[in-house]
């Protein structure tokens, strides 16, 4: 430490939202300034449509702060429809700005030939509504997050907090064992577009994205960005954030001084430790500026078609 630095402090328990749209349609936040947030701040849940516009994630000019959230600022999780962000400014989270993912259950048993019982793993997510009748699901396999089969769901049923029964259309397939699958609901994954944003101030990473349609990220700026700027994962291991990317396109943005604490300015790694067919589809990186010097652009792991325009 030096004289005049500033030193922050959290609570890592995450026992409240700052803002909280759950099953919700067609939501619009505009010309906002969002200046505190307790632990994770707006958490999106199975909602459809929603557009940020113009709205600062800040401390509030002249209070001396420089904090606005110990989590995460934007986190999207089992979304559909598009999400759009565009025109913020993101300062001060103490985790990821933006994060867009879904939910990876484990399979937990299989209890009849259309019948499953599936959990939640990680130890901070449970207790949602996951999955509703019509749903589109797929058997992706854990080591190399593969995508085995489809099947609809018929009907759901809550076990618990961390467990659900689904009923399905079709036989479970073969070769489907317990603890070597997961389930993902395709039917809630979102279109993103992100564009024309500032971030800027914050250790971890400034935009995580996971899902099979189409997203942009164009002519954001990010700056001092201590980790990836952007970061592609799908994770069947430890956080069970899903979504093999398909459609993504990274353009016009600006890299400034960022992966000073580790990773690479845009990191590409999923959790799949079989490596035999490639995880991730397009992924487009046109006309970027990097200025992060000595630091890796572009770390790439299991992607095909993956398009390099300087």
């Amino acid at each position: 430490f030096k004289q005049g630095n500033i030193l922050t402090v959290r609570d890592r328990i995450r026992d409240q939202v700052g803002i909280l749209n759950l099953e919700s349609e067609n939501l619009e936040f505009e010309d906002m300034g969002v200046h505190s947030l307790h632990a994770i701040g707006v958490v999106s849940q199975f909602c459809r449509n929603l557009s940020f516009k113009n709205v600062k994630f800040e401390p509030a000019e002249g209070s001396g702060r420089i904090l606005a959230s110990s989590a995460d600022f934007l986190h999207f999780s089992g979304c559909a429809g598009k999400i759009l962000v565009q025109g913020c400014r993101f300062s001060g989270a103490q985790d990821d700005c933006i994060n867009v993912h879904g939910t990876y259950l484990v399979l937990d048993g299989i209890l009849a030939e259309k019948q499953v019982k599936l959990r939640f793993a990680h130890h901070q997510t449970y207790g949602m509504q996951a999955f509703w009748p019509g749903d589109t699901v797929s058997f992706v396999r854990r080591n190399s997050l593969q995508t085995t089969a489809l099947a609809l769901v018929d009907s759901v049923r809550r076990l618990s907090d961390r467990e659900v029964l689904l009923s399905l259309d079709r036989a479970v397939p073969s070769g489907v064992r317990e603890g070597e699958f997961v389930i993902e609901n395709l039917s809630w994954t979102p279109e993103v577009e992100i564009a024309g944003n500032y971030f800027t101030r914050t250790s971890t990473r400034g935009t995580l994205i996971t899902t099979p349609r189409k997203a942009v990220i164009r002519n954001n700026v990010y700056e001092k960005v201590g980790m990836s700027a952007i970061f592609i994962s799908a994770d069947a291991d430890n956080w069970f954030e899903s979504g093999a990317v398909k459609d993504l396109t990274i353009e016009g943005n600006r890299f400034i001084d960022c992966a000073y604490n580790s990773g690479a300015v845009i990191l590409i790694e999923p959790t799949n430790t079989v490596d035999d067919a490639p995880v991730h589809g397009t992924v487009r990186i046109i006309s970027n500026s990097f200025e992060s010097e000595g630091r890796e652009r572009l770390v790439h792991k299991s992607v095909e078609n993956l398009v390099l325009v300087e």
